[in-house]
């Protein structure tokens, strides 16, 4: 794709999709370049504000990424991944209510997203609506069958859940093995299997898929200290609690 853009400097299109190939690859930085350049030749690009928002918010530049979710929203009102990026950024800022509301907007412009579904069950749970998480969940995994996602949302639950009641190591553990196999092992899926192996108590295994985890992940990508934490607390044979 870079040899297609030197060779086409000016195509939009070809900026914006190799900035979502940075994003797949674990590159915020790299992929917000691209979105730049696509906004620079056309500024009213709604979906590269939108992915640009995404790469801010996921380094945690609240202020600028939310700044690119109302640029996106105003030129595209239809369009749902604003809805689902602000949704991301009020989660991380654990502004719970906000975020469900917002990935209520995302899931009523495209139903058939399961990034929006899947994080809207997780917000409920931090929000402490255990039993609307579970269900959703439960449905997720039935609606999509196929997604790696459903079953990778799912298992972090079942797993990391706070409240004792909630938790299924063993369910956990068949749902995130699952969610491995079906990404081609995806380093978020295989740190949720690192979770799933330490609520059943096997820590030896929990260390070593978080390692693979973390070998899979770029040095500066802006989730591998959260990985790198939770794999020092697997060696102290401690699980891991999702009290975000």
């Amino acid at each position: 794709m870079s040899e297609a853009i030197r060779q086409h400097p000016d195509s939009v299109r070809l900026l914006y999709a190799r900035g979502l190939v940075h994003m797949e690859r674990l590159e915020p930085e790299k992929a917000r370049e691209d979105f730049d350049a696509a906004i620079l030749l056309r500024n009213k690009y709604a979906m590269a504000y939108s992915g640009r928002a995404a790469a801010e918010i996921w380094m945690e530049h609240f202020e600028a990424g939310l700044a690119d979710v109302l640029r996106a929203i105003n030129l595209a009102p239809r369009f749902s991944a604003p809805h689902y990026v602000r949704g991301r950024a009020y989660e991380k800022q654990h502004k719970f209510k906000e975020a469900i509301a917002e990935f209520d907007r995302a899931i009523a412009r495209d139903s058939e997203s399961i990034w929006s579904v899947g994080q809207r069950a997780l917000t409920e749970a931090a929000a402490g609506n255990y039993d609307i998480a579970r269900r959703d969940l439960e449905q997720a995994t039935r609606r999509f069958p196929g997604t790696f996602e459903a079953h990778m949302y799912r298992a972090w639950f079942l797993a990391t859940c706070p409240q004792a009641e909630y938790r299924d190591g063993a369910t956990a553990l068949s749902e995130a093995q699952l969610a491995v196999k079906l990404s081609y092992e995806d380093p978020y899926a295989l740190d949720t299997l690192a979770a799933a192996y330490a609520e059943t108590g096997d820590f030896e295994r929990a260390q070593e898929t978080a390692r693979q985890a973390l070998a899979k992940m770029p040095a500066n990508v802006p989730d591998r200290k959260e990985v790198e934490a939770r794999l020092a607390g697997f060696g102290q044979r401690q699980p891991y609690r999702d009290h975000r």
